[in-house]
This record gives structure tokens, sequence and C-alpha cells, in this order.
């Protein structure tokens, strides 16, 4: 798919006025992100096949756990396989073992699967993340399964009613949970760029 078709695919979904008002609040939690030394050399291309497969392996976790709680009853949306995929591509393509490079068990422990708006506001964080500029940078780096939907627009419309449905109960509270998403993504590409040059 090129750059101009997936924009056109991507902008077709038409946001809800709920949808519209988190994406607006939030934003400055986004734009503190992607400003991040590890992300911004992501975003540009620029990580190495090491720094991206650590950022994965960390990742990972976070993932399961999400769809397990959250994503049970939605295949389309599932991600784990994929990660594993690539992840054993990596590890056989580096030669190296990623565990070594694991910090991010605060994180996994505090995804409490009965808080479904904390699981609904970290899936916010990665999965839209991913269908969105994450289908631009999947053209970025080598082993990028992970990053790749079938049915992206099919996929955007369920991910987007199911925002929609968990964090709509409680707006002021999910947007509690967002922030404290948006923090855990920072905290760790954080981490992980520093345990990356110890």
């Amino acid at each position: 798919m090129d750059i101009i078709h997936l924009v056109k695919v991507i902008t077709a979904y038409k946001l809800t006025p709920f949808a519209k008002r988190i994406k607006q609040i939030t934003k400055p939690l986004h734009d503190q992100i992607e400003v991040h030394s590890f992300v911004k050399k992501f975003i540009d291309g620029q990580l190495t096949d090491l720094e991206y497969a650590v950022y994965l392996y960390n990742l990972l976790p976070v993932y399961e756990k999400i769809e397990r709680h959250l994503l049970s009853t939605m295949p389309i949306l599932s991600r784990t396989k994929q990660i594993k995929e690539d992840l054993n591509q990596y590890t056989s393509f580096l030669n190296t073992d990623l565990s070594q490079y694991y910090v991010n068990q605060e994180w996994v422990n505090s995804l409490d699967a009965k808080d479904t708006f904390k699981l609904t506001a970290v899936f916010y964080t990665r999965w839209l993340g991913d269908l969105y500029g994450g289908q631009i940078l999947a053209k970025k780096i080598r082993f990028n399964s992970a990053l790749k939907f079938d049915n992206i627009r099919n996929c955007i419309r369920v991910a987007r009613e199911l925002i929609e449905y968990n964090g709509s109960k409680d707006e002021n509270r999910f947007l509690v949970q967002i922030s404290e998403a948006y923090t855990k993504n920072y905290d760790l590409v954080t981490k992980i760029e520093n345990k990356l040059i110890s």
C-alpha cells in the first residue's frame, strides 16, 4: 500500500465528537512522546535493528495482557503473534538474547485485568499508534509484520468503537488513564535508551 492510498484510508474514518475531544485533549501528551529522542529516531527511520528489537521485546507483555483481557473476542486486532514472529527473526538475525534488555516489568504488573479503563487507555496509545503512524513506520524497519494489519480501515473502525464503548462510560476517568498510559510509554522508551547505553 503506497503512502497516498494509506492516508486516504486513514482519513476516511470520521471521528465521533467523543473521539475528537479525546484526541484534542491528549494531543500535548502525544506531542511530548513524539519529541523523545528514541521516538524521534524511530520516526526518522534511524533506529538500529537492536533498538527496535529491544523495543518490541519490552512491549510484547503489554500487548499480551491487553489482548488477553480486552481483545479476546476481537482477533482482527491481534498483534502478539506478529510481534513474536518479528522477534524470532530479530533474535536469529542479531544472534543475541533480548531478555538482557528487559526493563518493563513495572508497567506490565500495573495492568490490572479488571481495570477496563486502564486497559482501554493503553490500547488507545498503542493500537491507534500502530494503526496510524505505524503503517508508515513499518517501511523504515527490517522485520515489520507487527505493524501491518489486514483490512486497515475495518481495524480502525473496530478499534475506535471499542475505545468509545469503554472510554465514554466515564470520560474524565478515561482521560486520567490515558495520561498515565502516555507516561508509561514515555518512561519505557527512556528506560530502553538508558539500558542500551549502559
